[in-house]
């Protein structure tokens, strides 16, 4: 299986997985930041999701079976980061 690229890809087809790292050196997963993507079609979200940490790398896989209900047509594709996982609680 080919390694995933360092990079967003320019075009994504639907019905196959979608892989791809991505290495924010501000922003590094392992220490509880997250990278989520945003699709947006007709200037409406159509869905999301959100890198797994792979040690300082955020590791982007949407599977197969997730791509094929997307339907075709253009779509911006928008990074958020930082988001950063924190716990409040109150003693």
């Amino acid at each position: 299986m080919a390694e995933p690229k360092a990079y967003e890809p320019e075009k994504l087809t639907s019905g196959v997985t979608w892989k791809w790292n991505k290495t924010l050196s501000d922003y590094p997963a392992n220490e509880s930041w997250y990278l989520t993507y945003y699709l947006r079609k007709n200037g409406a979200t159509a869905t999301s999701f959100t890198g797994s940490p792979d040690g300082a790398t955020h590791s982007i896989v949407v599977s197969a079976s997730t791509t094929a209900g997307y339907a075709e047509g253009v779509y911006d594709i928008i990074a958020i980061y930082p988001v950063f996982s924190l716990i409040i609680t109150k003693s």
